[in-house]
């Protein structure tokens, strides 16, 4: 029986020729919208409340998604903000005018004092 011997730089190129990019260029949403063309809304205190089906960031980790039926959101004054999983509640519940103040703060969350409140280590 013959060994097959694949060099691991070309399985690592492969692999980069793959992923690379992040999105194919051809990749479209649930809804049929083509994911380049998306416009996501940082979610602040100024901002209006999003619902089902828009495309957010979350306040807490600057992450992209579209909000869904059980997406997982926190209310803060009477206004539901989602966030993209259960480790973002507890430091936007925590400190929501650090989160919520304006645009810059909703998409530059300093991240480090994130990972102080039991978010590190995990990724989208």
């Amino acid at each position: 029986m013959k060994k097959i011997v694949i060099p691991m730089a070309g399985v690592l190129a492969l692999a980069l020729a793959l992923f690379a990019n992040g999105v194919p260029q051809n990749k479209k949403t649930d809804t049929g919208k083509d994911v380049k063309a998306i416009e996501y809304v940082a979610q602040t205190y100024g901002a209006k409340e999003a619902k089902v089906g828009d495309y957010v960031v979350c306040p807490v980790m600057g992450t992209k998604f579209q909000v869904k039926d059980n997406s997982i959101f926190v209310e803060v004054k009477g206004k539901k903000y989602f966030v993209c999983c259960n480790m973002c509640p507890a430091p936007l519940k925590k400190n929501p005018d650090k989160y919520l103040a304006d645009p810059k703060a909703a998409s530059k969350a300093d991240k480090s004092s994130v990972e102080n409140e039991g978010h590190s280590g995990h990724q989208h």
